[in-house]
């Protein structure tokens, strides 16, 4: 919930909005099967388009932007040599989904400057592309099959 007292859609465990949308195919569905049953979507059908509208959701969702873009550049600016995470998990994380330059992450952890203008803030622009990328195919088509 946020400060207003409304809820946002994705974080609670049946998305309101999916619900919604797929009530109203389902009426449609049910209009259609009275002018033409050829056409109306069947069972499997409207179970794909659920689970494509949840897989969305929750990919798109509030949550997901509120936790992964933060998360990019934790490994390294919380690294210190009592948790030594240099040597321990540095060498696995991708330099083009992480940002590991220190003033960058200052400016950013701190709230200062300006992240426009940081060549750095594009390489978070880049991961998240990246990873949109990476998961937004494989919900269209697997739900064309």
């Amino acid at each position: 919930m946020d400060s207003a007292g409304q809820g946002y859609p994705t974080t609670v465990s049946l998305y309101f909005n999916v619900i919604f949308c797929v009530f109203v195919v389902a009426s449609s569905n049910y209009l259609l099967t009275q002018i033409s049953a050829k056409f109306a979507v069947k069972q499997g059908e409207l179970l794909t388009i659920y689970i494509m509208l949840a897989i969305a959701s929750s990919i798109a969702g509030h949550d997901m932007l509120r936790v992964l873009i933060p998360m990019i550049p934790h490994a390294f600016w919380y690294a210190s040599p009592e948790n030594d995470w240099a040597n321990l998990f540095h060498r696995f994380i991708p330099s083009w989904i992480a940002v590991s330059d220190q003033k960058f992450l200052a400016d950013y952890y701190r709230g200062e400057g300006r992240f426009l203008s940081m060549g750095s803030y594009s390489r978070l622009v880049e991961a998240d592309t990246c990873l949109e990328q990476l998961f937004m195919p494989n919900v269209v088509f697997d739900g064309l099959h």
